[in-house]
């Protein structure tokens, strides 16, 4: 809450988890409570009101693509109006985070003409059905 991505990504950059819990977190959350928490919490689960777009680099390593990419899904499988933009920018210096922080710049106009459109109330170009739910 008082730092943005760019702050937060120098940092802990090159940082692991493990120094930061005292037991494995990624085991922690594979179990109950937290994994029927987590469950609760997952975005996809509930239909959004309103048109939805997402833009996401492919290899992003803040934020898993295939996250992304099954959030889209599930909406489009509750009958949600979702666009998802896949950029394609190559990975370059991932640890420094540049594929998630260049995308807003790569993107931006894309993103901002999505939106000024809604305002505009020109109808939205799902694409539901070009998003495939990603593998279990």
């Amino acid at each position: 809450g008082r730092q943005c991505l760019l702050q937060t990504g120098i940092n802990y950059m090159f940082r692991h988890f493990d120094g930061w819990f005292k037991n494995n977190i990624y085991e922690a959350v594979a179990v109950d409570p937290f994994k029927s928490l987590l469950a609760a919490q997952r975005i996809g689960n509930v239909k959004p009101s309103g048109p939805v777009y997402f833009e996401h680099n492919r290899w992003d390593p803040f934020a898993p693509y295939m996250s992304v990419r099954q959030t889209a899904a599930d909406w489009c499988a509750k009958g949600a109006d979702v666009t998802l933009w896949t950029n394609e920018q190559p990975p370059f210096l991932n640890k420094l985070d540049v594929n998630s922080l260049l995308s807003p710049f790569v993107d931006g106009e894309r993103s901002m003409s999505w939106l000024t459109d809604r305002f505009n109330g020109i109808p939205t170009t799902p694409n539901c059905n070009e998003i495939e739910a990603a593998p279990p």
